[in-house]
C-alpha cells in the first residue's frame, strides 16, 4: 500500500527503478560510461575483483569496460547501478532534458552546495532525482492540459534597505498577500504548494542536508526536503529554502538592490519573519507567561515551538531577536532541551498536485496502470488504492464507476 506521507525505503527504491529505464543513450559512449563506472566503484571503495565477482565476470573484463574498450550491455548496465546504488542520470548528468535545472543544497549547518561534478555523488542521484520528478510533472500537465501557473511572486521595493530589514519587510508583504495573518503555519507544504505555485517532495538524502532548492523556466520551482527530518526541522527546511527562492527571484532583477551571491543573513531572516512573525509569536509568548503566572520554563517554550511546528531553537532565538528572552537563553537552556518529535508524522513524499494530475491522467486514459504505478514511484496494487482515495470511492468501486464520477463536469454558472 503506497502511503503518501511515508514509506520512504519503497519510494526511494521505486525513484531508482524509474530511472534505469530508456538505457540506450548511456551506452552510447563506451569510454565515458567507462570513466563514469571506475568513478562510482571508487566512491563505493570497492575494488575491480570484487565488483567483477559480484557481476559474475573476470576482471580484465571489467577492466576493458573502465578502459571503454569493451562495450556494456544494458542488462550489465542496469546490474551496474544497482550495484553502485546510482541512477543513470547521476551518471550521465549532462543528458538532463533541462540543464539548467540544478538542485542547490543546503546543509543543516547553514552552507549552500551546489550539485555540480564536484559534489558527493549522493547528491548527484538526488539532484537526477528531483529532475526526474519535475519532467513527470511536466508531461502529466501536459497530458492532463491542467498546466499549473507559475509562482508570481511580485520584487518589493528594497533598495538601499539592510539585508535583514529587506527580509522582514518582504516577509510580511508576502504573509499580506496570501492572507497568513500573523499566526502559525501548520499546513506548510500545502501552502507552498497551493498558494504559492511552488513543487515540493521529499527523497532520502545524506544526514548533514536539510533540503534544497531548483528554479527552471521550464520545469517550475522546487523545494526538496531530507526525508528522514522530524516535521519541525521539515518546517525549518521549507522556511530556509522558500527563502533562498525568494532571494534568487530578488537578484534576478536588474534593480533589486541585493547581492547576487547567497546572503545567509537575508535567507534566515525572512525564514524566520515568514514563519514566526514578531507581533504573532511575541502575543503568543505573553500569553502563555500570563497563564504560568509568571514562571517561564523550558516545558511552556516546548509548547509554543510545538504550536509553530518549529525547532525549540529556532523559535528560542526568534525570542532572543525580539527581545521577548535575554540573549544568550539558548546556549544556557539548549544542553537541556527535551528530545524532540520523532518524525512519524512525515510530510507528503511526492506534491499533491503530482498526485492529483497522475491519477487523473489515469481516469483519462492517458496512463494504463503499469505507467500510474511508475508515476507514483509504487507497485500497481498500491496505485488502485490512491486511485479510490483520491476518487473518494470505497476500493471495491469498478473503474467504470470510477470513470463516471470522476470525468463528470459541474455546471458552475
Amino acid at each position: 500500500m503506497l502511503d503518501v506521507n511515508g514509506d520512504l525505503k519503497s519510494v526511494h527504491a521505486s525513484f531508482k527503478k524509474g530511472f534505469m529505464e530508456n538505457l540506450k543513450p548511456f551506452l552510447a559512449d563506451p569510454q565515458r560510461l567507462g570513466q563514469r563506472l571506475r568513478q562510482a566503484r571508487e566512491l563505493r571503495d570497492l575494488t575491480q575483483q570484487a565488483v567483477a565477482t559480484r557481476m559474475k565476470m573476470v576482471r580484465t573484463t571489467l577492466v576493458n569496460i573502465e578502459k571503454g574498450t569493451r562495450r556494456v550491455s544494458e542488462q550489465e548496465l542496469r546490474d551496474f547501478l544497482e550495484l553502485y546504488e546510482v541512477t543513470a542520470d547521476s551518471l550521465f548528468s549532462e543528458h538532463n532534458a533541462d540543464a539548467s535545472f540544478a538542485v542547490a543544497f543546503r546543509t543543516l549547518d547553514g552552507k549552500v552546495t551546489p550539485a555540480t561534478s564536484e559534489a558527493s555523488f549522493e547528491l548527484l542521484t538526488a539532484s537526477a532525482e528531483v529532475a526526474q520528478l519535475a519532467r513527470d510533472f511536466r508531461s502529466l500537465e501536459e497530458r492532463c492540459r491542467l498546466r499549473m501557473p507559475e509562482p508570481e511572486i511580485p520584487t518589493y521595493p528594497v533598495r538601499g534597505v539592510a539585508s535583514v530589514h529587506a527580509a522582514e519587510e518582504v516577509a510580511a508583504a508576502e504573509r499580506i498577500r496570501l492572507g497568513l495573518g500573523d499566526g502559525p503555519l501548520p499546513g506548510l507544504q500545502d501552502l507552498l504548494e497551493s498558494e504559492v505555485g511552488l513543487r515540493v517532495c521529499r527523497l532520502p538524502m545524506p544526514a548533514h542536508i536539510s533540503g534544497g532548492f531548483a528554479a527552471s523556466e521550464g520545469l517550475g520551482d522546487w523545494i526538496v526536503v531530507n526525508a528522514a527530518l522530524s516535521p519541525d526541522l521539515g518546517n525549518r527546511s521549507l522556511g530556509f529554502a522558500f527563502g533562498h527562492l525568494i532571494h534568487d527571484r530578488y537578484t534576478s532583477a536588474a534593480d533589486s538592490g541585493l547581492p547576487a551571491e547567497p546572503d545567509d543573513r537575508f535567507i534566515h531572516a525572512f525564514a524566520d519573519a515568514f514563519l514566526m512573525p514578531a507581533a504573532g509569536l511575541g502575543r503568543r509568548f505573553n500569553r502563555l507567561v500570563r497563564a504560568a503566572a509568571g514562571r517561564l520554563t523550558v516545558a511552556l517554550l516546548c509548547e509554543l515551538a510545538d504550536s509553530y511546528r518549529l525547532p525549540l531553537r529556532m523559535v528560542v532565538e526568534r525570542l532572543e531577536a525580539i527581545h521577548r528572552l535575554r540573549a544568550g537563553t539558548w546556549a544556557a537552556i539548549g544542553n537541556n532541551r527535551v528530545a524532540g518529535r520523532d518524525g512519524t508524522a512525515a510530510l507528503p513524499t511526492l506534491p499533491r498536485h503530482y498526485v492529483f494530475l497522475a491519477v487523473t491522467a489515469f481516469l483519462e486514459l492517458e496512463l494504463n496502470i503499469t505507467e500510474l504505478a511508475e508515476k507514483l514511484r509504487t507497485d500497481t496494487a498500491s496505485a488502485l488504492e490512491v486511485v479510490h482515495r483520491f476518487a473518494n470511492r470505497p476500493v471495491d468501486a469498478g473503474p467504470d464507476l470510477l470513470l463516471l464520477d470522476c470525468r463528470r463536469e459541474i455546471d458552475i454558472r
